[in-house]
């Protein structure tokens, strides 16, 4: 069979799908959807009032639960992430809340796509990140080993030692019973 039109059959491109399948045409699209993402997080980065008042439950949230001392690192993510969708149940004046205010102190950094919140307290002076906040969401990352609810002194005179020592070793302490044993091992030695 014969065909009667035997003509170049390739469509043209535009210029732009050519530009587009370069190396640079790819880079920069992926630099324009980079860019979109950042100015959205720029615009809903979470601000200080909010981070507080969302961190402030959050923390309620954490000193609320009995077995928040004895938490592994697993343990703890969950937690963080229940603390995102639930409220706490202590009261404003609650003695332990106040007891974190009077200790601690969080402050705020904005970073301006991202925004962190640190606990600063006499364990903590540098700081220890409690909350990071982006795209309009406050995602705690608090451990309650992090934050101090009371102060108590460790010396309570001048020359008091936190431990006492009475001279005494602790293998000494531990066989006073068997008196006997030492003597007859300490005679045996010496004839």
């Amino acid at each position: 069979m014969y065909q009667s039109d035997r003509g170049n059959y390739r469509k043209t491109d535009s210029l732009l799908s050519i530009f587009l399948n370069t190396c640079l045409g790819k880079t920069l699209v992926c630099a324009l959807i980079l860019g979109f993402i950042a100015l959205l997080a720029f615009i809903t980065c979470p601000s200080e009032n909010y981070m507080r008042s969302q961190m402030n439950d959050n923390i309620g949230q954490c000193l609320g639960q009995a077995d928040s001392v004895y938490m592994d690192g697993i343990d703890n993510a969950v937690s963080n992430l229940g603390y995102i969708f639930g409220n706490s149940e202590l009261p404003e004046d609650a003695e332990i809340l106040k007891a974190f205010k009077k200790h601690n102190r969080l402050e705020y950094h904005n970073h301006g796509i991202y925004s962190t919140l640190y606990v600063i307290n006499n364990f903590h002076y540098d700081g220890a990140r409690c909350a990071v906040g982006f795209f309009g969401l406050v995602i705690p990352m608090i451990n309650s080993n992090d934050f101090v609810l009371r102060t108590t002194p460790v010396r309570r005179e001048y020359n008091y030692k936190p431990v006492q020592d009475t001279g005494e070793e602790d293998f000494f302490k531990e066989m006073d019973g068997d008196e006997e044993f030492f003597q007859d091992f300490n005679e045996e030695e010496f004839e």
